[in-house]
């Protein structure tokens, strides 16, 4: 078993409080979008929400429960507008059901779009058309903007949010320029380079280095086989005389050797004829 103490339920004048506060963040709250920048200008919005909220009442609620509260009252305003609207088509006779709103629920129906808590009419069912659709569901369609997901996004009417009601059947190029966030523009000045560029630059100096070693070496190899051609044509002569003398030398000796033989062999016919 927890120790954690159960909190006190939310009184009504903490729920008027709470709508009150979050009301005059609704352009922020009610936002569809979930980027980045988008879901943290709600938590900074919720930490203002908090704050403010415990200097009146000083009950120390946090953050995840204002919000936990504020969705259930979504919930709950959408559960008794789908009961309404249940009661209506009901049959069968008796007397007629009686749904009431409270008047935070009135207050919230201010502040939620009418699509959130009561979804959108059916186009498809009971013979109507999109105008009456549109006529009678009470919505505001121009202020929708459908995403490349198919998300409905609303456009709810804000002081800080221009062009909303543009009349875009007559626009110009220039209409449709808008400047870029400062959160999503770059920032040049302290912009650096990434990891794949330095690695890409690294291996560019390398390369170039290496290149210039290789020339280098190629360079001294030609310097040193120019340097030294004198001196090897003078070795590659004496080598030739050498050559030419060892040879003249041994042809000597194989004619004194072919002298001796003829010797020889004449010697035993001069002794015959003496004979």
């Amino acid at each position: 078993m927890s120790d954690q103490k159960r909190a006190s339920n939310f009184s009504s004048a903490e729920i008027d409080k709470l709508l009150l506060i979050v009301e005059t963040k609704k352009c922020i709250m009610e936002c569809k979008k979930t980027d980045r920048v988008s879901v943290d200008m709600k938590e900074k919005c919720w930490d203002e929400i908090s704050l403010r909220f415990n200097a009146e009442f000083g009950t120390g609620r946090s953050k995840k429960v204002l919000k936990d509260k504020y969705s259930n009252l979504k919930k709950s305003l959408k559960k008794t507008k789908s009961e309404v609207r249940k009661s209506l088509y009901t049959t069968g006779g008796g007397p007629a059901s009686s749904h009431t709103y409270s008047p935070s629920d009135e207050h919230l129906m201010r502040i939620a779009h009418d699509t959130q808590t009561s979804g959108r009419g059916s186009q498809y069912d009971g013979g109507h058309t999109m105008e009456d659709v549109h006529a009678n569901s009470g919505e505001d369609f121009e202020n929708e903007v459908v995403t490349e997901e198919g998300i409905v996004e609303v456009l709810e009417d804000c002081e800080d949010k221009e062009d909303v009601n543009v009349n875009w059947n007559k626009y110009t190029p220039s209409m449709l320029k808008s400047a870029k966030s400062a959160k999503l523009a770059p920032n040049l000045r302290q912009s650096s380079k990434s990891s794949w560029d330095d690695l890409a630059e690294t291996k560019k100096i390398r390369a170039e280095k290496d290149l210039e070693m290789r020339i280098k070496e190629h360079d001294m190899n030609v310097r040193r086989e120019e340097e030294g051609r004198p001196q090897r044509l003078l070795e590659h002569e004496q080598r030739m005389r050498h050559a030419e003398e060892e040879h003249q030398i041994r042809m000597k000796i194989l004619k004194t050797d072919l002298q001796e033989k003829q010797l020889r062999l004449q010697s035993p016919k001069n002794d015959l004829e003496q004979l």
